[in-house]
């Protein structure tokens, strides 16, 4: 599908658009790892077990100006499944900004997504750009609550000092809890969540997906045969950071809070996050994201019906 203007084609993405979108990226997001960027881009929205991302670009005569990626989600409940889209990676070539791409690469977006059932999509945008999303329909969901945990009195204040972007790749620690992949693949399944709260169709394929296929690296923290939690150590600020991503089955809480406990101390983390659900956790939303929302579809929930896990969030 293509939407022409008099100077401009708004269009989805080929595979040899691949070199020109990075080059986009780079230039307006600051990626500076390119084939660590690469990897990323493509284990994001070429490989994600919910299936490939929409991606949308904008060109001209000089090539490609701007690239808007909506990446496909799946939510269930006890009412069902839904379809969802993220928006992430949105990127304008500085020289081509205030010519009203964004919008445009928009507005042909959900169009598409309309017609695929998609019932909403959710981002976390920054300052600068949550106010374009408000003007184009989102609403804003306000900040995410989660659950966090910090290791001492002392490590309080440095949180708070350190409301910065956390950085993507992990701190590397190996020695810390198990693989993810042989985690999963030893457990007799996958439990199905269920509750009148909207929450990530995760399935044995997805969780592989999400948290052993890509550049980020994870690890397993068992806390019973068929239950335990995916976690990764990493950078905010001046401060060490230990998010609990995903919890996996339902253990008691004393079990879980000492595991988590000890994990804290193994990987020197200064705080920890997770669900507000996860045991020992404080629930605030003075740490999570800010949260936008954009009905697409007749029919989607509301942010109090949402429970986010930090996985699903996470600006991987």
């Amino acid at each position: 599908m293509l939407a022409v203007s008099k100077d401009v084609i708004i269009r989805e993405a080929g595979a040899g658009d691949i070199e020109q979108i990075l080059d986009v990226c780079s230039q307006a997001l600051g990626w500076s790892s390119p084939e660590w960027d690469r990897e990323l881009f493509l284990w994001k929205h070429n490989r994600s077990a919910f299936g490939p991302s929409l991606v949308l670009v904008a060109e001209d005569a000089t090539g490609l100006l701007a690239v808007r990626p909506l990446m496909q989600w799946r939510f269930q409940s006890h009412e069902g499944e839904i379809r969802a889209a993220r928006a992430v990676d949105t990127a304008t070539r500085p020289d081509a900004q205030g010519r009203g791409l964004f919008r445009r690469l928009t507005e042909f977006g959900l169009e598409r997504l309309r017609s695929q059932g998609v019932a909403f999509i959710f981002n976390t945008p920054n300052s600068k750009s949550r106010p374009g999303y408000l003007k184009l329909g989102w609403h804003d969901a306000g900040k995410v609550e989660f659950g966090v945990r910090v290791s001492s009195p002392l490590a309080l204040p440095r949180m708070m000092r350190s409301r910065v972007a956390a950085t993507k790749p992990s701190i590397e620690t190996p020695d810390l809890g198990m693989d993810p992949a042989t985690f999963l693949r030893t457990l007799p399944e996958i439990p199905i969540r269920s509750g009148r709260r909207w929450r990530t169709a995760h399935t044995l394929e997805s969780l592989l997906w999400r948290y052993t296929a890509g550049p980020v690296t994870y690890r397993a923290l068992p806390m019973s045969g068929t239950a335990g939690a995916i976690v990764r150590v990493r950078q905010r600020g001046q401060t060490r950071e230990l998010v609990v991503a995903e919890q996996i089955g339902q253990v008691d809480d004393s079990t879980e809070r000492d595991i988590l406990l000890s994990a804290m101390r193994q990987s020197d983390a200064d705080h920890l996050i997770g669900a507000t659900s996860t045991a020992g956790t404080m629930a605030t939303n003075r740490v999570g994201p800010g949260l936008t929302m954009r009905e697409v579809a007749v029919y989607s929930p509301a942010a109090e019906d949402m429970a986010w896990a930090p996985g699903d969030l996470e600006l991987f």
